[in-house]
């Protein structure tokens, strides 16, 4: 399953604290924050995914749109990382996801393919693969076009609850 996250790598120490803060004091507001980012980025992933990975749509006669590539994109749900700091993820729940992002060994297919546990292992040490399939990549291209929006937007969010809060909404 390939997966991405947000880290708050880029952030200054005291925006850091200030969402630290802002996140003891006011939970919700910061998990809806985090759960619109990240909806955020899987859209973004959602673009380059069909920039780079093409589709075989009407290419296969079985082909079902609900397995597709492009359709298992998926929001995590929010948890704790080091330092107690929250974060969600965005990852594609496909059967070949892992495939497509990372990229795989290919088998010829003349091969006969064993069926037991035993067999599998001494087949996976026998058999010499015959070329590589690259990875595209694409959750780490979406993330590198996809992080100076998000620090803006924490930017913003920080600002607008420093206003609010100097304002009396909370």
């Amino acid at each position: 399953m390939a997966d991405d996250g947000f880290l708050f790598g880029e952030l200054t120490d005291l925006q850091k604290d200030m969402m630290r803060g802002i996140d003891e004091l006011f939970p919700k507001e910061t998990n809806k924050f985090l759960k619109e980012q990240a909806t955020k980025l899987r859209k973004r992933t959602k673009i380059v995914a069909k920039r780079y990975v093409g589709t075989s749509k009407g290419k296969k006669k079985n082909w079902v749109s609900s397995k597709s590539y492009h359709q298992k994109f998926k929001i995590g749900r929010i948890y704790h990382y080091e330092d107690d700091d929250k974060n969600i993820r965005t990852y594609n729940n496909s059967q070949h996801g892992h495939l497509l992002e990372y990229g795989h060994w290919n088998v010829s297919k003349n091969i006969k393919r064993p069926t037991t546990r035993q067999a599998r292992k001494i087949h996976q040490k026998t058999v010499k693969p015959t070329s590589f399939t690259r990875g595209y990549g694409v959750l780490k291209l979406a993330e590198n076009e996809y992080s100076s929006l998000f620090l803006s937007d924490a930017n913003e969010f920080l600002y607008q609850f420093v206003d609010d809060t100097v304002n009396g909404k909370f």
